[in-house]
């Protein structure tokens, strides 16, 4: 969050419905890199938005938690 420059928006609250923690729950895999901001949706509701690139790829992922599953580079992910 620090490096997004959320880091001023980010409190506690955001924890409670941050999907980071289910994305790396659903994939292990080693070549995931998340970031995360604070975004604003409706001018009031703040969330936690990531953002997920494939280090092996070098590719921005639409869906972190299904990509895994088409990755030839996942046979080196226990």
């Amino acid at each position: 969050m620090k490096r997004s420059g959320a880091g001023a928006e980010w409190d506690f609250g955001l924890c409670q419905t941050c999907p980071v923690p289910a994305i790396l729950e659903k994939n292990p895999c080693i070549h995931l890199a998340l970031e995360a901001s604070v975004v604003r949706r409706l001018g009031l509701l703040r969330r936690v938005e990531p953002y997920a690139v494939c280090t092996a790829k070098l590719i921005e992922l639409k869906d972190p938690v299904g990509c895994r599953q088409g990755c030839e580079q996942r046979r080196d992910v226990a």
